[in-house]
């Protein structure tokens, strides 16, 4: 199969929504696809050369960067409110592929959201050259109920006519693909392919089959690693709670919400033990990751199929979850089906469920997580836009 991949987001930048990009890409070629991705050369600060390692001598897979200005964006949005650069980004990526199509054809163009312009190019190359075409949404744009202040019916409207010529909507879990058949019905396809982690980045070709905090510790260490969102303060004011009066952790935070982090620490004057670090490499966060006892998953039942991609990672360094607020939620199933944490809604739950850790009562199998690997989700994707297509 020849795909026309069209992502925004792409490495060096650290972000999530590149590094998905990245490992489908790449998995799909390693699959036996022959990938062409279109993306966009861009800065925001978090460039992270280390994980251009995971791209070296992959077979079937081009790379082209597209600048609208003629030199790197710095887009401080990340392309999710409209712009005149993203706009001139679609504008160069439909000369770009009408160039491309003078010498090869493709079976499919497939776009990934957010933010919106990558869907906008795969509806023009749809119409123009009548390819069949593939959308996938890792977020929704618009009806979660986090951001339903911000958009009007038009959107609405604008989002369903964009999308109707879509053969296949793909969605990253399952409550964010029901959101999304209530957007635009059932007359065409869904999938859900998952987000995943890639064992290799934790020096090894498979996870260690089960994980134990270590025992009768003195210090258990706790790690968040990513975003936190402001749907996601009320999650982590609980944790910061439950830490209150303990000597007996210690709580360290990776990412681009320091800011939000160490004012919440400040509020619950934690300084003490919580270290708030600013958004570092990804072979950092995996060395912290490995480092730790526990790692922190903050939830708020207000996002509609939200499946942080933390969670993957945490998998992959098998390190029991503690997840917050998270009870009834995707996310929740997810982590007792492959036994890897606890769900605490109260100051309570933490206390308890910490005291248990310290005298190392408490062990997961983390059965099942191989599943989530990066590699098997490509292959699933795969699967699905053959059956497709056909």
């Amino acid at each position: 199969m020849k795909i026309l991949y069209i992502a925004y987001a792409f490495p060096p930048v650290n972000i999530v929504s590149a590094q998905r990009a990245m490992f489908q890409a790449r998995y799909l070629a390693e699959a036996g696809a022959e990938v062409t991705v279109i993306c966009a050369e861009q800065t925001r600060n978090r460039d992270d050369d280390s994980l251009l390692k995971y791209m070296k001598n992959t077979p079937h897979l081009t790379i082209h960067r597209i600048t609208p200005w003629g030199r790197k964006d710095e887009f401080g949005d990340g392309g999710f409110k409209p712009s005149a650069k993203g706009f001139l980004w679609v504008f160069r990526v439909l000369l770009l592929v009408r160039k491309l199509l003078r010498t090869k054809s493709f079976d499919l163009v497939y776009t990934t959201f957010g933010p919106k312009y990558p869907h906008m190019t795969g509806r023009i190359i749809h119409s123009a050259y009548k390819l069949q075409w593939v959308a996938e949404y890792r977020d929704p744009w618009n009806g979660s109920e986090h951001n339903a202040s911000k958009y009007s019916s038009l959107s609405f409207e604008f989002e369903r006519w964009l999308m109707k010529p879509a053969l296949l909507i793909v969605a990253v879990s399952l409550g964010l693909k029901q959101l999304l058949q209530k957007i635009h019905g059932n007359r065409r396809q869904y999938a859900v392919v998952y987000n995943g982690f890639e064992p290799g980045a934790y020096g090894r070709s498979v996870p260690v089959p089960s994980s134990q905090p270590s025992q009768h510790a003195s210090v258990i260490h706790l790690i968040l690693a990513g975003t936190v969102y402001p749907f996601q303060r009320e999650a982590l004011q609980l944790l910061l709670r439950g830490l209150q009066g303990r000597d007996d952790v210690t709580f360290s935070y990776y990412g681009a919400s320091a800011p939000l982090v160490q004012s919440l620490v400040n509020a619950e004057t934690l300084q003490s033990i919580c270290r708030i670090n600013d958004q570092v490499s990804h072979e950092h966060i995996v060395e912290a990751l490995l480092q730790a006892d526990v790692a922190v998953l903050p939830i708020s039942r207000t996002f509609v199929g939200q499946l942080p991609v933390k969670f993957y990672d945490y998998l992959a360094a098998r390190k029991p979850v503690l997840m917050l607020k998270g009870a009834g939620t995707e996310i929740e199933e997810l982590m007792n089906k492959t036994h890897s944490g606890f769900n605490a809604e109260t100051v309570a739950d933490i206390s308890t469920w910490l005291d248990e850790v310290q005298v190392g009562k408490l062990s997961y199998s983390f059965s099942g997580a191989d599943f989530f690997t990066r590699e098997n989700q490509a292959k699933c994707l795969l699967r699905i836009m053959n059956e497709s297509i056909k």
